[in-house]
This record gives structure tokens, sequence and C-alpha cells, in this order.
């Protein structure tokens, strides 16, 4: 009896250790395939799609002034006083390209000072933040308008100055969001006789600006397209 009960337990405890065997043997095939999962996951490269941004902001735009049309202030400012100024600069951010044109009217009693410029960034958001610089500014002067079929967004406005310095001084700003694209065209006015210009005569530039800016917009912009 005693050697029959020794011999149940020593083949209990042998179906024991093989079902134990059997875990730690399963428990293993489940780490290994674990481990090989994980490297698979984390070690190999995996294609994801990524949206690229409508404008490349690593183009070159040596000379911007090559591709405005500035011919729709030709009328009022008949003289070029000085060749235009081109300026690019490139950064991690993106890109920025503008131009400087001086234009004068009667032998310089009336001189016109244009800048023209486009920044491209990486992002939709970063361009966004760059115009808000522009069209939060809109509220606060004169005369805002919303341009339309120009970009995602566009506005006019006049600056607003003290009513005699007016007489001398006027600026007027444009802007232009698309994508991740900032188009901005400033022109400042100054002149010799301190009479100031009229509400004919500030509509007409700010006309003019904007005529400028559907001349030269999808030109430049067509440079930028990635």
């Amino acid at each position: 009896m005693g050697g029959r009960r020794r011999a149940r337990a020593g083949g209990g405890r042998r179906r024991t250790a093989v079902r134990i065997g059997a875990v730690v043997a399963g428990l293993a095939v489940l780490t290994v395939a674990g481990i090989t999962a994980y490297h698979k996951l984390y070690d190999e490269p995996i294609d994801v799609p990524v949206a690229l941004s409508h404008y490349d902001g690593t183009r070159t735009v040596d000379n911007l002034c090559d591709h405005l049309d500035l011919s729709a202030f030709q009328a009022l400012f008949e003289t070029q006083d000085r060749p235009d100024e081109p300026r690019f600069t490139p950064s991690q951010q993106g890109i920025d390209a503008s131009c400087l044109a001086d234009r004068v009217h009667d032998r310089g009693k009336v001189r016109a000072n244009i800048v023209v410029s486009v920044t491209v960034r990486e992002g939709a958001e970063s361009a966004r933040m760059v115009h808000q610089v522009v069209a939060g500014a809109a509220s606060v002067n004169d005369q805002p308008v919303q341009l339309s079929g120009l970009g995602d967004e566009a506005v006019l406005y006049t600056m607003r100055n003290a009513s005699q310095q007016m007489r001398s001084e006027m600026t007027f700003v444009l802007g232009v969001l698309d994508h991740n694209l900032v188009w901005a065209v400033r022109v400042s006015l100054q002149r010799t006789d301190p009479v100031g210009w009229t509400a004919v005569e500030q509509n007409d530039v700010r006309d003019r600006m904007t005529a400028a800016t559907r001349a030269s917009f999808p030109g430049v912009t067509a440079l930028l397209l990635r």
C-alpha cells in the first residue's frame, strides 16, 4: 500500500512537471513572437503618406522684381527713380523674397515706395501667423476691404495717420494668404507740397495695387508650386 502511494505521488509530480514545462515553453514561444513583432514594428521602416505643402519653401527666387508687373503704377508715377532692388532670404522655416521699387511723379514732387514681398512657410498655420501680422492690423486702420479672387483670403486697407501727416504721407497695405504662402504689397507715398490726396486719388492707388497684384500673383506663385 505504501509503495503504491509513493508511486502515484511520483507520477503526479512528473505530470505536473510536464505541464509546467509545456506552459514555460509556450510562454517562451509567445515571448519570442512578441519580440519579433516589436522589432518589425519599431525597427523596420513603415511607409506613411505625408501631406506636402502646396508651395515649396526650398525654392530659390533670386530676383522677385523680374517676375512682377508694376505697370499699373506707370500712369501715376511715370519715372523710375532707381533700379528695383530684389532681396532673397532662405531659412529653415522657408523663404522670404521681396522687391523694393521707387517711382516718382513730376520730378520728385510725389514719390512712391513700393515693396512687394512673398513668404513661404512649410506649414499653412505658420503662414497664417505671418499673414496675421498684415491682416490683423486691418481692423485698426482705415477702409479695410476683403478682396475676392486672390488666394484663400486677401485684405486691403489704408494705414491710419494723423490728419496733418496725411497731407504729405500715406501708406496702403494689401495682404494675401494662399495655403502656405503670404503675399504683401506696401505702397508708401510722400509729397513735397502738403496738400494731401483726395478720396478719389487714394482709391486710385488702392485699385492700382490690386491690379498689380492680380497681374503678378499667378506668375510668381507658379514658380513656387510643388
